[in-house]
């Protein structure tokens, strides 16, 4: 994140990761906001907001109460839905605010034959390893909701907070430190 924040990126608050994930049938908006409301609870992450302290960046995990994704559903004409869909995909893209949030921002879009659901979040919040954690619980728990089943995801590993303080603790240790010649060169 450090890293992220020093370069002179033209839109930083434009630095997402997407994925148009394709359905047989109309996708469930209420199992879809269940699912991502109890994926948030569950993974620290996607809680975070930056904020401003002192001249530094600093990352905020929110409370679970709080709102930290949209949901949005678009039903088009066949005629110009691609057109229609890459429209509202780029104005989602481009609606992001590292400081306010959301930074997680979800489309449904639906047509006589299509249905489409767009999952977009800030890549300070994700990476190419976390998606298939994201997408395996989400699919896990929107199966379950549209069902009306209620469903468990495994128990919580270390927690962001905690895993970035330990993180921290380990590179100022002396063991660490020798390291940094090497890696500096």
């Amino acid at each position: 994140q450090k890293y992220f924040f020093e370069q002179k990126f033209e839109d930083k608050h434009h630095w997402n990761q997407a994925i148009m994930i394709s359905n047989e049938q109309t996708w469930d908006r209420v199992a879809i906001g269940q699912a991502f409301h109890r994926l948030i609870c569950h993974h620290d992450s996607l809680r975070m907001r930056f904020r401003e302290v002192d001249g530094e960046i600093q990352a905020v995990i929110g409370e679970p109460s709080e709102t930290f994704f949209t949901i949005e559903s678009f039903q088009f004409d066949e005629a110009h839905a691609e057109e229609k869909i890459q429209e509202q995909a780029n104005r989602l893209q481009g609606s992001f605010d590292l400081y306010r949030g959301p930074l997680i921002r979800l489309a449904i879009f639906e047509t006589k034959v299509r249905h489409e659901l767009l999952i977009i979040i800030h890549h300070l919040l994700i990476d190419g390893v976390s998606w298939r954690i994201l997408l395996d619980d989400f699919f896990h728990l929107y199966r379950g909701y549209a069902k009306k089943e209620e469903r468990e995801l495994p128990p919580k590993t270390t927690s962001y907070q905690l895993w970035s303080k330990r993180l921290i603790e380990y590179a100022n240790t002396p063991e660490c430190l020798r390291e940094v010649p090497f890696w500096t060169e």
